[in-house]
């Protein structure tokens, strides 16, 4: 027998117990909070001069609240300034009117991080006064000066004033770094393509390695002078390569990690500063490096050929290359994210590469799989090359 459906019945809230009531208003607290997305802040706070915000004019602003010293500052200053001040990571039919306007704000007195300036950002002298630190605060729910420790807060601004995106634990990361590129695209208008997901498998050891083109230079990397500009390169296929060891290195993004902190030009120092970094965390610099330094007598050989792939644009590569001043690398874009997909390196939830590492022999089969490339896991991959090296 079909019962009737009791009325909804409810308390007015002055009735409601306190705990209740408080309960009924968090949700509209945390819409509330100051800086949060769909939220409006004035941008020309960020500006010692208000005035200095007004040619800004359609472009989308970018807001970094961060320390003013920190390990990860000079990579994430870079990163900003290829990818969105120089309009990298954006297709070449956004002008550069549009291109975001960046402005790093640290509420400090510090003049330079690693030969980096402080206080001037991108388009404006950010404020530093307590006043403005005030009001700052008070937009952003972000306290200034920052520890040196601190994650930074990036907030994503439109033309009118609405945060359209925001991070709080910003530090240069790939994981974090390629989903801000693909708001800053949605707020302009530009559509990332992701190739569709394959029919078969990732391939495991034993599988014949799925094919693929390349965009290869001719001059090996090792050959190049100074690290001088992009070299013209002629479409590869991996099937080419036959007869060759190929490595292959998946990663989230171009200009991610911490560069060490060098003083002084002692090759030790710098040594001991990249050992140290690598025992704390892994990081696409570091993995880069990693793999840099591989088999390097096979390489000078022509035996191993090492491609790191990332979806990216040359002009990035380019600059991350000279960044990194590798020397036995082939950087590789896969814009698409294709070759992450065949090979099951894509996360299409999060939006970027997982860090998965192939070793393919010369026979064109998958030799070595590392599923989660991390610190300590160098020495187990040198060994898989050398292994299909031999063979």
């Amino acid at each position: 027998m079909n019962r009737p459906a009791s009325p909804s019945f409810r308390l007015p809230a002055r009735f409601l117990p306190v705990p209740l009531l408080l309960l009924s208003i968090l949700p509209v607290l945390a819409l509330a909070a100051p800086g949060a997305v769909d939220e409006r802040v004035d941008a020309s706070m960020f500006c010692e001069d208000p005035a200095q915000s007004e040619d800004w004019g359609e472009a989308p602003r970018l807001i970094v609240l961060m320390p003013a010293r920190s390990e990860y500052g000079s990579m994430l200053r870079l990163a900003f300034g290829a990818y969105f001040r120089r309009g990298h990571a954006l297709p070449q039919s956004v002008s550069h009117e549009r291109f975001p306007r960046t402005v790093f704000v640290t509420g400090s007195d510090a003049t330079e991080d690693d030969g980096f300036p402080m206080l001037m950002g991108d388009h404006c002298m950010p404020s530093k006064s307590p006043e403005a630190l005030a009001r700052i605060a008070q937009a952003t729910g972000v306290e200034l000066p920052k520890s040196d420790r601190a994650d930074a807060t990036v907030l994503l601004v439109d033309k009118d004033g609405i945060v359209r995106w925001r991070d709080d634990a910003f530090r240069a990361q790939g994981e974090h770094l390629k989903p801000l590129e693909a708001a800053v695209k949605s707020l302009l208008g530009v559509a990332d393509t992701v190739a569709p997901a394959p029919a078969e498998d990732p391939p495991e050891v034993g599988d014949a390695a799925p094919d693929f083109v390349i965009d290869m230079p001719q001059t090996p990397p090792w050959a190049r002078r100074g690290g001088g500009s992009r070299v013209p390169a002629e479409d590869t296929r991996l099937s080419a390569l036959r007869g060759k060891v190929v490595v292959l290195s998946f990663y989230p993004a171009a200009f991610s990690g911490t560069l060490p902190l060098i003083e002084g030009d002692a090759e030790e120092i710098a040594v001991a500063a990249r050992d140290r970094e690598r025992k704390r965390m892994m990081s696409c610099a570091i993995q880069l490096d990693e793999l840099d330094a591989l088999a390097p007598d096979h390489a000078l050989l022509g035996d191993v050929v090492k491609l790191a792939v990332s979806a990216s644009t040359p002009e990035l590569l380019d600059a991350w290359r000279r960044t990194l001043r590798t020397r036995d690398l082939h950087y590789v874009n896969d814009a698409d994210y294709g070759i992450a997909r065949r090979y099951g390196s894509y996360d299409a939830k999060a939006g970027y590469n997982l860090r998965k590492v192939f070793v393919i022999d010369g026979a064109g089969r998958v030799a070595y799989v590392d599923e989660d490339y991390r610190p300590g896991d160098a020495g187990a991959l040198s060994e898989a090359i050398a292994r299909a090296a031999r063979n």
